[in-house]
């Protein structure tokens, strides 16, 4: 499990805790549906300084016409 909290799986972002007592063995893991969140915010950025360029370009085509 350290394998699997410990940066194998990128959206597993932390292992909460186990119980390895009894049957059925439990997990209970932090779990990012975008992978961990400083690659999510980095993607975020990127995308948004694009819909400014388009939206920039846009504006200065409407002001054109």
């Amino acid at each position: 499990m350290k394998k699997v909290s410990g940066g194998v799986c990128p959206y597993v972002v932390n292992m909460v805790g186990c119980c390895t007592h009894q049957e059925p063995i439990a997990l209970v893991l932090e779990y990012a549906s975008n992978g961990d969140l400083l690659r999510y915010l980095r993607a975020m950025r990127k995308l948004v300084r694009v819909k400014t360029i388009l939206q920039h370009i846009w504006t200065a085509c409407v002001h054109v016409l």
